[in-house]
């Protein structure tokens, strides 16, 4: 009849599984341990100054249930570092349709998450904390800046306006592409911050659909268009800086255009240096082997 033993720690062994009782100490079982863990056998091991360890190895059946196991976590592991979130910057011309355009994107797919601004003006009726803005004091604000906590801000008509770092990093590591729609000079900015960001420039099809779509508004004085009009021809200088050009003429096929750039990018190599690392490690174990 097999027994069980207590062999410390909390932890019974059934004495027909033992193959070794030795110190924790031992070299040979030290290597032996790790070897375990490189090769995904199931193996136990009691450590402690005074406490000898108990070795044993799982019946075939559940040690190749075990390596399954193994396989399967490795799966979600690397699952999880291909969902990490990127950083997508939205410009474009006025008029060329960005803010539908965003508002495709949030409403069509599940990956995206808006950029929550900070601001040290006060809320309006019906602004909530942490959904219109961030809501801060001047000088909160002020320590954000001291602790370079900010992708990018600035003063406008006396406030503070700003992306904060920390919620935008929170954003990517739980897996959300994060949305910033912000002209092109702050884009700029934003790449030299942060070079894996993805740079997307919106623009209609054509410069006279752009004057049609500005026309169409129908809130502006013909001066104000002739402005816009030529601060596009400005911003067109920098069109060729960004990953991508996102034409928009079909605001459906606009936005599976963009979700497509998305994923490509997520798999740019500079993007998945962990995952690289990960399978160049376990290929080292099966060059080893093979010498």
């Amino acid at each position: 009849m097999n027994r069980l033993i207590h062999v410390g720690f909390g932890n019974i062994v059934n004495t027909d599984k033992i193959i070794a009782i030795v110190s924790p100490e031992s070299a040979p079982i030290k290597r032996l341990v790790q070897k375990a863990k490189e090769t995904g056998l199931a193996i136990d091991a009691t450590q402690g100054r005074r406490t000898k360890s108990v070795l044993h190895f799982y019946p075939r059946r559940l040690r190749e249930e075990h390596r399954r196991c193994g396989r399967k976590m490795k799966k979600r592991t690397v699952k999880k570092m291909q969902n990490k979130g990127i950083l997508m910057v939205i410009s474009g011309f006025s008029g060329a349709g960005k803010g539908t355009l965003v508002k495709k994107l949030l409403s069509e797919y599940d990956n995206y998450a808006l950029s929550i601004s900070m601001t040290t003006r006060g809320p309006r009726e019906g602004e909530q904390d942490g959904r219109e803005y961030f809501f801060r004091t001047r000088e909160q604000f002020e320590e954000n800046i001291a602790k370079n906590g900010f992708i990018e801000y600035a003063q406008y008509c006396g406030n503070y306006y700003g992306t904060p770092k920390a919620y935008v990093e929170e954003q990517m590591q739980a897996g959300k592409d994060v949305i910033l729609e912000i002209e092109i000079q702050g884009a700029m900015k934003i790449k030299e911050q942060f070079p894996e960001s993805l740079l997307l420039f919106v623009t209609p099809p054509s410069a006279k659909e752009l004057q049609k779509r500005l026309v169409g508004r129908g809130t502006e004085t013909a001066d104000v268009i002739a402005q816009r009009l030529a601060r596009a021809y400005e911003e067109s200088e920098g069109m060729d800086a960004y990953d991508y050009i996102v034409v928009n003429d079909d605001l459906d096929e606009c936005a599976a255009a963009v979700q497509k750039y998305v994923e490509a990018a997520k798999n740019v190599p500079s993007r998945r240096v962990e995952f690289i690392t990960e399978i160049r490690e376990e290929l080292k174990g099966f060059a080893k082997g093979a010498k």
